[in-house]
């Protein structure tokens, strides 16, 4: 008996101790690919941190939405309406499939938000009378072959680009060896090229890959000289001088190169804006009226349930 008794206690401490490692702060970076395509910041409070557009398709979803600061199912909701109203989700298809994946600093961690976001589309979708197969992310050979040629995963290649992207001074090299949550935080901080259109960021990434090209390898010799020379006792202030001069010099061609892209960004954006409201009046009509038809059938129910009460 006394031995029953030991083993139970155990067994609720083990359970606190699993209790207390969930609640743990952490962020996970999560994407959702309707198409369009967003990607989230979400922590363990399931509260969305920041959202990312992914694509063309995503940067015009995320054109009137907020998402930062609110409950996970609220902003999957505004998202999923928001599809709705511009024609990315018909309301007439027989299905609509939806894939999630997540990226967090633990398996665990990666596998519980996953799950929840999961199930919080469908639920969102459910509530809307829509059929989803929302699944897991299914990436392509291209997309596999990109992330087996690096050594990770093909959500860690799409945390790492949006991290590099949001981060103009992170090299491949320095995203390669940071971890998710290093990465998440990185991305978080700086922001620089949220006003830069998607159509450009691609030849964004490769301006800031050339900037990268021409000082990294500088930067890392005088590195290594300057460890050299304090190993070996001698003064490093002409070379700690010169690689402050270095970092500056990268430091304002990257800046210029962005203020380049947002400068032609502009056009793009307002060009956004006109399709914007293009693709809400076309599909107007359509949601309107499924709309009202949802708004009635949940009306009949809810009669239903208060006649049979």
């Amino acid at each position: 008996m006394k031995k029953l008794i030991i083993a139970l206690g155990l067994g609720v401490f083990l359970l606190g101790l699993t209790a207390c490692s969930e609640a743990q702060p952490y962020e996970a970076y999560v994407t959702v690919d309707i198409n369009p395509s967003i990607g989230f910041v979400v922590n363990e409070q399931n509260v969305v941190k920041t959202a990312y557009a992914l694509n063309e398709d995503g940067e015009m979803l995320m054109l009137q939405l907020n998402l930062a600061e609110k409950s996970v199912e609220a902003a999957l909701g505004e998202v999923i309406d928001e599809a709705i109203d511009l024609g990315f989700i018909d309301v007439d298809a027989t299905e609509t499939t939806i894939e999630v994946d997540a990226l967090g600093e633990t398996e665990q961690i990666t596998k519980r938000v996953r799950e929840m976001v999961q199930e919080k589309v469908s639920d969102h979708m459910s509530e809307r009378a829509l059929n989803a197969n929302v699944r897991s992310r299914v990436y392509d050979t291209t997309e596999q072959a990109a992330a087996q040629n690096k050594g990770v995963s093909p959500m860690q290649i799409r945390l790492l680009n949006q991290a590099m992207l949001m981060d103009p001074e992170l090299s491949e090299d320095e995203a390669l060896e940071a971890t998710p949550e290093g990465l998440i935080t990185r991305m978080r901080a700086s922001n620089q090229i949220a006003a830069v259109a998607q159509e450009l960021k691609d030849e964004f990434q490769a301006a800031k890959d050339l900037i990268h090209e021409e000082y990294d390898s500088q930067i890392e010799a005088l590195v290594t000289a300057i460890a050299e020379a304090t190993e070996a006792g001698t003064d490093t202030t002409a070379l700690e001088a010169e690689l402050d001069a270095l970092k500056d010099a990268m430091h304002d061609e990257i800046v210029l190169v962005v203020d380049t892209y947002i400068s032609q960004s502009e056009p793009l954006m307002a060009a956004i804006q006109t399709q914007y409201q293009a693709r809400i009046q076309t599909n107007a009509e359509k949601v309107n009226e499924y709309r009202q038809g949802l708004d009635q059938n949940q009306d009949k129910t809810s009669t239903s349930a208060k006649t049979t009460s």
